[in-house]
């Protein structure tokens, strides 16, 4: 699958789980700029939802390509930003979704 393809799902994951929860979506684009390849800009999320949108990028390229055992970079910062935002609001930090996903 091309880079195009993988960060249009990855996006649109964010984007779809964004509307699912409340969220406006102002944008969604697949156009590298700054070093990013693609972004959806999601107004007000608030903490409890970040990580539900987070990896909801994640979740629909694995659905749209089980196959590919590649974690794409998309998802891959996704991840980095679920463990961080757990370790800021978790007294538990991010040893339960360590837990869980071995």
């Amino acid at each position: 699958m091309s880079d195009h393809k993988h960060t249009a799902y990855h996006e649109a994951g964010h984007a779809v789980m964004a509307l699912r929860l409340g969220y406006e979506v102002r944008k969604v684009t697949i156009v590298r700029r700054q070093g990013v390849l693609g972004k959806a800009e999601i107004r007000n999320r608030t903490s409890p939802d970040d990580i539900r949108i987070d990896l909801a990028g994640a979740l629909a390229e694995a659905l749209v390509n089980p196959n590919d055992e590649q974690i794409q970079l998309g998802a891959l910062s996704d991840w980095r930003n679920v463990r961080r935002s757990t370790r800021e609001s978790s007294p538990w930090g991010s040893s339960v979704i360590r837990r869980e996903t071995s």
